[in-house]
């Protein structure tokens, strides 16, 4: 019976751990698309083995890269951090100074983004306020 109620301990914590992370990620999203009122907003992800990563990738209307922020590790203490480096250049030019779990992630935005800007371009309908992209 101990053993039992130590399980359902630790699965409520693991639960409440989660729900907390993904509140924290879903507020930090909302507050870029209000920080950012024109562009694209890609999200990207990578899970590894060991190390995983969030990305938020932020492109304005000219294709240039506005806001790039990675959470390295998934656990409740995890926060985004801005990667300073890659920005003002090309949405498609590679980033260097990144991990290589955060490469992947931002190769998952960089798609999305590209996707979005080849689907607008083709219809005809640029967009002016900001676009998430899931």
């Amino acid at each position: 019976m101990p053993f039992i109620i130590f399980i359902l301990v630790v699965m409520s914590m693991r639960i409440s751990m989660t729900a907390w992370q993904w509140r924290n990620i879903q507020t930090h999203i909302k507050q870029t698309q209000a920080q950012y009122k024109t562009g694209y907003l890609a999200i990207g992800q990578h899970k590894g083995l060991i190390r995983s990563a969030i990305v938020l990738l932020v492109v304005d209307e000219n294709e240039k890269v506005v806001c790039l922020q990675a959470m390295r590790g998934i656990s409740m203490f995890a926060r985004f951090k801005e990667l300073p480096e890659c920005h003002g250049g090309s949405y498609l030019s590679p980033c260097q100074s990144v991990s290589k779990t955060e490469q992947k992630a931002i190769a998952q935005a960089r798609e999305q983004v590209k996707r979005e800007v080849n689907r607008q371009t083709i219809g005809g309908n640029r967009h002016d306020t900001l676009s998430t992209i899931n």
